[in-house]
């Protein structure tokens, strides 16, 4: 019965209505779950089962009267197609810059672009440089007037690279002091690069800081392992980056997180950054976890890189490394 109904609102909206294919196939959904939801609903209410004749008698009734609401439907139609096809078109075009700017990235969508408040889109995407560093975060794309805003755009894709490049960098030598069970959130100027970072720690005749504005760093416990463990080691880590380094800035924590996220297959799962859950290697050591299997240091510290959503990340304990307020 549905079927039949469905072929006369087609045959109907693409006859008697100057609308678009998809504007058809939006409208007759709406109209279809509208008349049939409701028509399920009457039905159950009034107990009207006493035969199929008498069933089709009344669902036939209930699309004639929902008829007469079709332009309300077409209305909803064509805003929902008109949304989405704005925030396609968007997209491709934001994907398109980018692909021909940087022909040696491949790039793909986190969120889709979405409408802003001044009538300007916003999209959240991701790379294959950014995932064979193993970054947790995205870069952000702004379409305004119709065309790419490229200081903005390309300024948070190069913020994302060295952000990604940096916490990479930080985590292998922090982790001469932590162990390599950690992974790093800095929040710092793309225009310092590591490069630049590492020359000015070099320059014995400069006192020159670099103000940062925050830093953390997990470190997920193992096996009987409590914070005691790493407190005789705040004060190199501290060491580190405000001598060696020479970071300035107001916010300074260690984190400590249980070992259930290297442990329990549900907790490790939930804290892989979604354009990371296809990595192979990561999902062989999850399928281990999920049969309760025991998996290697490093195997640990490989799920480690994959990790991304902070948020949800429940650390027991934390310390200050003694910040240090700029001037």
């Amino acid at each position: 019965m549905e079927v039949i109904f469905g072929i006369i609102v087609f045959i109907y909206a693409w006859l008697f209505r100057d609308v678009t294919f998809a504007e058809v196939i939006s409208f007759i959904v709406i109209f279809l779950l509208t008349w049939f939801i409701v028509g399920k609903i009457i039905i159950k209410i009034f107990r009207i089962n006493k035969s199929k004749s008498f069933t089709f008698i009344t669902m036939f009734m209930l699309f004639i009267l929902n008829m007469y609401n079709a332009d309300i439907y077409f209305k909803w139609a064509k805003k929902i197609n008109y949304k989405t096809s704005i925030s396609m078109s968007e997209n491709k075009k934001a994907l398109k810059f980018f692909e021909e700017k940087y022909p040696d990235d491949d790039f793909y969508t986190i969120s889709p672009m979405s409408k802003g408040e001044y009538g300007d889109y916003y999209g959240s995407f991701y790379s294959k440089k950014l995932k064979e560093l193993k970054y947790s975060d995205y870069f952000n794309i702004h379409i305004e007037y119709g065309h790419v805003d490229e200081n903005y755009s390309i300024g948070d894709y190069k913020r994302a690279l060295v952000s990604a490049e940096r916490n990479r960098f930080l985590e292998k030598e922090l982790s001469k002091i932590l162990g390599n069970r950690i992974k790093v959130r800095l929040g710092l100027d793309e225009k310092f690069t590591i490069d630049k970072i590492l020359e000015n720690a070099t320059d014995k005749n400069s006192n020159k800081t670099i103000r940062i504005w925050y830093f953390s760093v997990y470190v997920f416990l193992d096996g009987e392992e409590t914070k005691e463990n790493y407190q005789g080691k705040i004060n190199d880590v501290s060491k580190y980056l405000f001598e060696d380094l020479k970071f300035k800035g107001y916010s300074f924590n260690i984190k400590y997180v249980d070992s259930r996220y290297l442990n329990d297959y549900e907790s490790a799962k939930s804290l892989i950054y979604s354009p990371l859950q296809d990595d192979e290697k990561g999902i062989e050591i999850l399928e281990k976890l999920k049969r309760k299997e025991k998996i290697t240091e490093d195997e640990k510290v490989y799920l480690i890189q994959l990790f991304g959503d902070f948020s949800k990340i429940q650390s027991n304990f934390s310390d200050s490394i003694g910040n240090k307020v700029p001037e």
